[in-house]
């Protein structure tokens, strides 16, 4: 989310005069800060239970909600005309995708490859980050055959790797919500910009994301 915030920061800070500054980590970790009382204004994950164990935790919160909607999609060394065929064949070497038990894309990659019925048949070839970011590194690096990655990836990724990207329909497979929890009234605010704006919405929508209304 660090790109399309760096956008952001700058069009609020233009319009409101307030600073912002954005902070980045696993949100795991940013997760365990705010239980030990890091001054935050508001936290946003793409793992909901994340933001839902903190509201859940009495921590001092409005209740979390989906700014927007984010969905998986496929990197490959070739053009994918069946992916099916591609993923089984002796050209896909490997295929790297994030921790399935750690990141929702990577539970998301898991329950597209169930659904081509081809999970065990692929055991060998799979190649696990801990997180959505080290699976872009084995993009940009090209050290995989495949990839599963985030939508939102894909506008950076592409300036270094032009092809080729696969969108996965949404009828296929569910979209991914983009959960925000305002700690105080600040980061309410700044909330409230991030889904109001116009501007912002432009934003969101350059880098892939779907409005969550």
């Amino acid at each position: 989310m660090a790109d399309f915030l760096a956008e952001v920061k700058t069009i609020y800070e233009s319009k409101k005069g307030i600073p912002v500054e954005i902070i980045t980590n696993s949100s795991g970790a940013l997760t365990n800060q705010i239980m030990n009382g890091a001054p935050y204004d508001l936290f946003l994950s793409a793992n909901t239970k994340y933001t839902q164990q903190l509201h859940h935790r009495n921590i001092r919160s409005f209740p979390p909600s989906t700014f927007a909607y984010n969905q998986l999609v496929i990197w490959s060394k070739t053009p994918l005309t069946d992916p099916q065929h591609y993923i089984l064949s002796s050209e896909c070497h490997t295929i790297g995708l994030a921790q399935p038990e750690l990141a929702p894309f990577g539970a998301l990659a898991i329950q597209y490859l169930d659904s081509l019925e081809v999970t065990s048949l692929v055991q060998e070839k799979l190649v696990f980050g801990n997180n959505i970011s080290i699976t872009n590194q084995f993009i940009y690096t090209q050290n995989v055959d495949l990839a599963f990655t985030s939508k939102s990836s894909v506008l950076k990724l592409q300036s270094q790797v032009a092809c080729c990207w696969t969108d996965i329909p949404t009828a296929l497979l569910p979209v991914i919500p983009q959960s925000a929890l305002p700690l105080n009234q600040t980061g309410q605010s700044f909330l409230l910009f991030l889904t109001t704006d116009p501007d912002t919405a432009n934003i969101l929508a350059k880098y892939g994301y779907l409005p969550a209304h």
